[in-house]
């Protein structure tokens, strides 16, 4: 979907449902996430996606949160400090790992998803 054809969506669906433009995005957000997240059979990957509220275009990123060597790290989700260290030698515990990956399509799934979302939103 281009960034005009979701901001339309984001237009339909917030006049619609009477709410803000806001909670769609972030609705919209969370469909796409879910959506990416899909794609990884045996991790449960951390991924995050930002619309740009002006232009409709988003990026979809993975993230690891970094943990110490003596705590176990969630497959998917977050890095030992070794670990860590063999992809970036400054990230330290605490530290946020991002890498960009690709987007998945807006299509009518995640259009349904996000509706959800909207909907838990609201209520």
């Amino acid at each position: 979907m281009l960034g005009k054809d979701l901001l339309a969506v984001v237009e339909l669906f917030a006049n619609e449902k009477g709410i803000e433009k806001g909670i769609v995005f972030e609705a919209m957000e969370q469909a796409l996430a879910s959506a990416t997240k899909k794609r990884y059979e045996d991790e449960e990957p951390e991924i995050e996606v930002s619309i740009d509220r002006l232009t409709g275009e988003y990026e979809t990123f993975r993230t690891w949160l970094v943990r110490p060597d003596d705590e176990m790290a969630i497959l998917g989700s977050e890095l030992t400090t070794e670990e860590a260290a063999e992809i970036d030698p400054s990230l330290q515990v605490g530290d946020v790992h991002r890498v960009q990956v690709e987007n998945t399509g807006f299509g009518r799934i995640e259009a349904q998803a996000a509706k959800h979302v909207i909907g838990q939103m609201v209520r």
